[in-house]
């Protein structure tokens, strides 16, 4: 006998029960939903419009501005596993295979109190608020709130490194010994014990491990190409370095929002693993 675990990571889902009538009665014209989720260090805010796909699949339509809510900034998984939900739940109640486009219109990230596991509840109460508005309203303190996060996020993204261009990116992966020497920092943790950090959004357990291998050299080398926050976490660009030197940019693109780019091959074939001669 083999008994596999199935761990939920779909928090609060539960929630929906409380529009279910609203959405057996939607007609399937386009809706709109916000929310803010905060609780004490905890702080996301998400806008979303709701319209049925003219495809045969679900999509993702990121409309936000990127001076203050990029895609890039880690969070995009998490809310596309809540927004995947919503629509088989929706396919099962009304008892039709219903393909949605979830548009993202506008959102905010906190300097320290945002994760993509809030996000993820943030998108979750969005959702609901598409149907019911008086489940989880917004007041005046929060609005203030938002326009404040809004006013302070350009230069939060500039100063963290989280925000960059394509061609920044490509500047930093120019260079080969810099890509080396990040590979060698996770040399020690397998693809699966990545995929199982940011998978679980537990960036700070992953820092912890490359901590030890950090020098004051090295970290200086590594702040100048922004592989590295200036708190000291891998950046988006430090991931791309991993992602190149283990020719795994798929992968890593399903994290980071930076996929198709023909460019990005050309950088994994620098680190083609070399044989002996003769094998």
């Amino acid at each position: 006998m083999t008994e596999i675990s199935l761990n939920n990571k779909l928090y609060n889902i539960q929630e929906l029960r409380n529009i279910m009538p609203q959405l057996l009665d939607w007609d399937l014209q386009p809706v709109t939903g916000r929310a803010i989720y905060t609780k004490i260090e905890r702080y996301a805010h998400l806008e979303i419009k709701l319209y049925p796909s003219d495809s045969y699949d679900n999509r993702v339509i990121w409309n936000t501005d990127q001076t203050y809510f990029p895609y890039d900034i880690g969070i995009s998984k998490a809310i596309e596993e809540y927004l995947l939900f919503f629509s088989n739940y929706l396919s099962a109640l009304k008892g039709n295979n219903i393909k949605l486009i979830f548009e993202i219109t506008d959102g905010t990230f906190h300097l320290v109190d945002s994760d993509s596991r809030t996000y993820g509840y943030a998108a979750l109460y969005a959702l609901i608020d598409c149907f019911d508005k008086s489940y989880n309203s917004i007041n005046e303190f929060k609005i203030e709130r938002i326009a404040r996060i809004k006013a302070e996020a350009p230069a939060y993204f500039k100063s963290a490194g989280m925000h960059f261009t394509i061609e920044e990116l490509f500047q930093s992966l120019e260079n080969i010994a810099l890509t080396s020497s990040v590979k060698e920092l996770v040399s020690h943790i397998s693809d699966e014990e990545l995929s199982l950090y940011l998978e679980q959004y537990s960036q700070n357990r992953l820092n912890a491990r490359i901590k030890p291998k950090l020098s004051e050299e090295k970290i200086t080398w590594f702040n100048k190409y922004k592989v590295l926050s200036r708190y000291g976490h891998l950046s988006q660009i430090g991931f791309w370095h991993i992602a190149i030197a283990r020719r795994n940019g798929y992968f890593f693109s399903r994290y980071f929002g930076i996929s198709n780019n023909p460019e990005l091959k050309k950088y994994m074939d620098m680190h083609k693993p070399s044989h002996p001669s003769g094998q």
